[in-house]
């Protein structure tokens, strides 16, 4: 079963970050989650090549809106060169480790 997680695209070469796109997602995992958004900012073009978790799964404290904050950089093909982005993932449950 899949849970919303809202996800915001960070551009890191800017301080402070400007943010990209922010959408909402329904899905099973985390790297699901960041191509539903991709499709939806890009209009199905923009591709991943590739997603690493960076540094530690952080809790939010925000009253009945608390949720898990996750860091990921992002790897996104381009026609001219391959860029980097931030994708930064706010989920209800956190998630389950692989067994």
């Amino acid at each position: 079963m899949g849970q919303v997680i809202e996800v915001r695209f960070m551009n890191p070469a800017n301080m402070p970050m400007e943010e990209l796109h922010d959408s909402f997602t329904v899905a099973k995992t985390h790297e699901v989650a960041i191509n539903l958004a991709m499709h939806e900012w890009s209009g199905g073009v923009g591709v991943i090549k590739s997603t690493e978790r960076l540094g530690d799964v952080q809790y939010v404290k925000a009253g009945v809106n608390s949720c898990w904050k996750y860091v990921y950089k992002c790897v996104v093909e381009d026609d001219e060169y391959d860029r980097e982005m931030l994708a930064v993932l706010f989920a209800q449950y956190k998630e389950r480790q692989a067994q």
